[in-house]
């Protein structure tokens, strides 16, 4: 996670990160359902969720990553980037 920032009329753009949220997805017992999404659909669809609380007020960005910081592409088709969100906290 990352925070936005602005100095003076000079933009800085994405500061460090200042969070990371590891989400351990390796559990034997989803195999079977995934191998059946992958071959009806030719792909699984994945879904987490996280929170954080007490956050300061801002522009944050999210990236998705995997372990190894690659990161992960989101969409359909030939229109896929790199999973990565902009929210504003007031």
């Amino acid at each position: 996670m990352f925070r936005e920032t602005i100095s003076r009329v000079r933009p800085e753009g994405v500061t460090a990160m200042t969070d990371q949220i590891d989400v351990p997805v390796a559990h034997r017992e989803l195999l079977p359902g995934l191998r059946r999404e992958l071959r009806d659909q030719g792909y699984f669809d994945w879904r987490t969720w996280s929170s954080k609380d007490n956050l300061l007020p801002g522009v944050w960005r999210v990236r998705v990553v995997y372990a190894d910081n690659a990161p992960v592409l989101c969409g359909d088709g030939g229109e896929r980037r790199p999973c990565e969100y902009s929210l504003e906290v007031r």
